[in-house]
């Protein structure tokens, strides 16, 4: 094995006075561990030749290409679809049969196959039935799992919250729990004797459990219509650390069942397994407990635009325009609402490109692009002409005049701004600022501008890849411009038209900021 050099970075998030930094915003600033592991040849490395040109990087190309949302087949630990077929109705039929002898085994390995839970846990006496995982009735039975969600604070109001629950229930064939719970489980022995069987059987020489285990996630996102990866990272729970975007979904309980319904009819393909039993007998919404419904936001908009009317100075008027502004950039970029958001030298308002580094992370960049849609181009532009006009209105404030002017001239400095305590220099907005100031109208973590954006463009029907590029949630070595993708700048821009469809029902198309606005004027 070569030598491995591997780095871990922890999160820099921010703490304020009143504002606690939440589970999923933790979980969405890390970054998996970087591996680099290469191996030199001496005898090239001791000669005159130049040494990194002799280094041979051992990373598999084809390992790249396999992790990349393709649909390739190029994985090692996947199988063609009609694999998972045969395996499947091999299973099927042994955990039928009446013959004992490996009935057990197949039944712990089809129980795994259509719920990705590990053979060796299923193998642990009590664990089958066990009540914080599985829920057994006479019935109905089924295994859930909460997404681990910060809780909500008060209960739910469907006026304002999208998602009721943050559960994930998956049906279990009443049939197959009632077998293992009345047979005894076989050894870890008794399963590799079985599978070694199968491989003869069914030929397939790399079947294994690691490989059964993980046949629902791989149909799911691969062989299931409608389905994708995010879909399998809920009903498979999927570690949040691999997979943040679950922390900001949105979904209806008999969308989810609908989806897994349809990956074991994939299995099953026109077989005698009877799937019937899958009914959403409880419908639901499940997701975000930050995920507003756009008639709230909108009313939040429309209150923090009201407050800015209402200022008694143009100090007070140019900070509350400063935090509108902020919160318009926000919900029409889904970016994270961190400290010093939108450098100058990053906004290209002529093109309508964002690129953004939002992910504060030591010795790394992980930028992407974000597309400006045409209202939000007009705020920045206006806001760009509210600092001018302040500028004109305020030439003794010489720091102030100085900080517009980079701005004016676009070098790397935060657009948007906010006076000092002593109104004589202007300093970058915090996201403990725009939770402060608005706090009397709506008491949640800033973070909930992210969680709006990322339901609603899975509601508009933006393509994955495409919400997971613009949002920053997209996997390792699965970047839409990265090395092996076939996505393009083109497809990300289209993703402005989505973000236009925001501006439309949140009202932003409707109001603005008036450029001559130097004091306790309306916007």
């Amino acid at each position: 094995m070569p030598a491995l050099q591997s780095q871990n970075y922890t999160p820099q998030t921010e703490a304020h006075e009143g504002l606690v930094t939440s589970h999923e915003e933790i979980l969405d600033h890390y970054e998996p561990s970087f591996i680099h592991y290469e191996s030199m040849n001496e005898n090239l490395a001791k000669s005159v030749l130049s040494v990194p040109l002799q280094t041979i990087d051992l990373s598999l190309q084809q390992n790249h290409i396999a992790q990349n949302d393709l649909a390739l087949n190029s994985n090692v630990r996947a199988l063609p679809k009609n694999s998972y077929q045969a395996v499947f109705a091999t299973l099927h039929q042994d955990a039928k049969s009446i013959d004992a002898s490996y009935r057990s085994c197949a039944s712990i390995l089809l129980l795994s196959m259509i719920t990705a839970l590990p053979v060796e846990s299923l193998l642990i006496t009590g664990y089958i039935g066990h009540p914080s995982i599985f829920k057994i009735g006479t019935q109905r039975s089924y295994i859930q799992h909460r997404l681990g969600i910060t809780k909500r604070d008060g209960r739910f109001d469907e006026s304002k919250h999208e998602n009721q629950f943050d559960v994930i229930k998956i049906p279990l064939p009443q049939w197959l729990v009632d077998d293992l719970l009345e047979q005894d489980l076989p050894s870890i022995n008794d399963i590799n004797a079985y599978i070694k069987q199968l491989r003869a059987q069914i030929g397939l020489p790399y079947l294994s459990v690691s490989r059964i285990e993980t046949a629902l996630p791989i149909v799911l996102s691969r062989y299931t219509a409608d389905s994708n990866a995010h879909i399998a990272d809920l009903i498979c729970r999927t570690p949040a650390p691999l997979a943040p975007a679950m922390y900001y979904s949105g979904h209806r309980s008999e969308e989810i069942f609908a989806h897994y319904k349809s990956s074991l009819e994939v299995l099953n393909n026109g077989c005698n397994f009877d799937s019937s039993y899958i009914t959403p007998w409880h419908k639901y919404s499940t997701g975000s407990v930050f995920a507003l419904t756009p008639e709230y936001a909108y009313s939040v908009i429309r209150d923090i635009y009201d407050l800015t009317n209402t200022s008694l100075d143009a100090d007070t008027h140019f900070n509350r325009v400063s935090i509108f502004t902020w919160f318009v950039f926000c919900l029409l970029t889904g970016v994270r609402p961190n400290n010093g958001i939108g450098y100058m030298s990053d906004i290209d308002l002529i093109s309508g490109w964002l690129l953004i580094d939002d992910k504060p992370i030591r010795q790394v960049q992980s930028q992407r692009l974000v597309p400006l849609c045409p209202t939000l181009q007009r705020y920045l532009n206006d806001y760009k002409n509210y600092l001018i006009n302040y500028q004109l209105s305020h030439l003794l404030k010489h720091d102030i005049s100085a900080d517009i002017d980079a701005i004016r001239l676009g070098d790397e400095v935060a657009l948007l701004r906010l006076l000092s305590d002593s109104f004589d220099a202007l300093t970058i907005i915090k996201r403990g600022d725009a939770y402060q100031m608005t706090k009397s109208i709506i008491d949640e973590n800033p973070y909930w501008t992210r969680h709006f954006v990322r339901s609603q463009l899975e509601k508009l029907g933006v393509e994955l890849v495409l919400i997971n590029a613009v949002i920053g949630h997209e996997k390792a070595r699965q970047e839409v411009l990265g090395r092996f993708s076939s996505s393009s700048k083109s497809q990300i821009k289209s993703v402005s038209y989505a973000f236009e469809r925001i501006a439309v029902m949140l009202g932003l198309d409707k109001i603005s900021i008036n450029r001559g606005a130097s004091c306790c004027q309306s916007l």
